[in-house]
């Protein structure tokens, strides 16, 4: 399941203040008990604090934005895989503790 993490236009932001109250884990929460689908949380997540602080609650993180304006701006491959790469690593080292 996609779970929109904002209301508005796609794109990344600077912070994510909407997840301190609790609020977008509390809803992650809502859906699980509704469904038994994996809950993937998107829209806005561009750094990788952001998806490591997502990771901490959801089954998967969705970045779109952040990449597709790398290749706009002319990033190549390993620049772009670099990114992924430092994005899987903290969501992975957050789902091993």
């Amino acid at each position: 399941m996609y779970l929109v993490s904002v209301t508005g236009v796609t794109g990344s932001r600077p912070d994510m203040d909407y997840m301190d109250g609790g609020s977008l884990p509390a809803l992650v929460d809502r859906i699980r008990e509704k469904t038994g689908l994996p809950v993937g949380v998107g829209f806005g997540i561009s750094t990788p604090r952001q998806a490591k602080k997502v990771a901490s609650f959801s089954d998967a993180v969705i970045v779109g934005s952040s990449i597709m304006k790398m290749v706009e701006n002319g990033a190549g491959p390993d620049e772009i895989g670099g990114f992924i790469a430092s994005l899987s690593a903290v969501c992975q080292r957050d789902r091993q503790s």
